[in-house]
């Protein structure tokens, strides 16, 4: 599951065992894990595939799902933090219009495109936005 996310041939033994250690088999948490490496910079592409940049007892791991999520939200800008934020107060579902409007900010298309690419919001899913196509 891993080596698709990544489109790589393999892992280096040292990451393998640390994804399938950590990930106990539950493929939501090695998703996030490994969205979580790349974003760290705590993993690089060679030519068989990846590898970590430094030791194994050197990644920081978060326990569990939230605390992986929560450290990627952490890491954002405050402009793509704060549209999140808005997006969670309205619900699981929103409106992609809504939104924008709420955020009050001329970047908040931008902040929205960011925030699919690093698979925190899917826009494919706005009810609102497929009728409107």
């Amino acid at each position: 599951m891993a080596e698709q996310m990544l489109a790589a041939s393999g892992f280096a033994p040292p990451l393998r065992s640390l994804i399938a250690t950590r990930g106990e088999g539950n493929p939501f948490y090695i998703e996030e894990l490994v969205r979580s490496l790349r974003e760290t910079g705590a993993i690089r592409a060679t030519t068989a595939g990846y590898e970590l940049v430094g030791r194994v007892d050197e990644v920081a791991v978060p326990e569990s799902v939230q605390d992986l999520i929560a450290a990627r939200i952490d890491r954002l800008d405050d402009g793509p933090k704060e549209l999140l934020q808005t997006a969670s107060v309205i619900g699981r579902e929103f409106s992609h219009r809504l939104l924008v409007e709420l955020a009050h900010s001329e970047q908040a298309e931008a902040y929205l495109r960011d925030l699919e690419a690093s698979q925190l919001i899917d826009t494919g899913s706005d009810p609102f936005e497929r009728g409107l196509g």
